[in-house]
């Protein structure tokens, strides 16, 4: 038995709502996925940069579905029988609360890797730096087009 953890407010805080853990309830958002799908939006979500193990992937899933955060069933997708995952209210009530204290700490985040993008032009004079700093703020500007202004 995992011993329960407490947030930095300290609230109970499953051990299980990691970075992976987080990123198979937004790849659900997109709608119902069984296991090797999952994989592939993690691996579009993150840029094409992870797509997690089957190994690692699984174990998460089996542990979001315990804390009722997912529900599994089996179905035939393309004349295969798979374990099609999807969120239940109370995964996407967990995912909102995820949402607001990630958008918050990623922001911020971004923000200081944005200052070190500064000092590095500034340092270096760094032609290579203000090209990925032009092209962050061109990705989030698109990024803002699309969702700021949300219904």
């Amino acid at each position: 038995m995992v011993p329960e953890q407490r947030d930095a407010r300290g609230e109970r805080e499953s051990p299980h709502r990691g970075l992976l853990g987080f990123l198979v309830l937004v790849s659900l958002v997109e709608g119902d996925a069984h296991g090797y799908e999952v994989m592939r939006r993690i691996e579009r979500v993150t840029g094409g940069l992870w797509r997690p193990a089957p190994g690692s992937l699984y174990p998460v899933i089996d542990s979001l579905e315990k804390e009722g955060l997912i529900e599994c069933m089996v179905k035939e997708v393309r004349g295969k029988a798979r374990r099609v995952c999807r969120l239940t209210d109370d995964g996407w009530n967990m995912l909102l609360d995820l949402l607001e204290r990630k958008i918050i700490a990623y922001i911020s985040i971004l923000e200081h890797m944005l200052k070190s993008l500064d000092e590095a032009i500034s340092v270096l004079d760094g032609e290579r730096a203000e090209t990925i700093r032009s092209r962050a703020i061109k990705e989030l500007k698109h990024v803002c087009d699309k969702y700021c202004n949300y219904r």
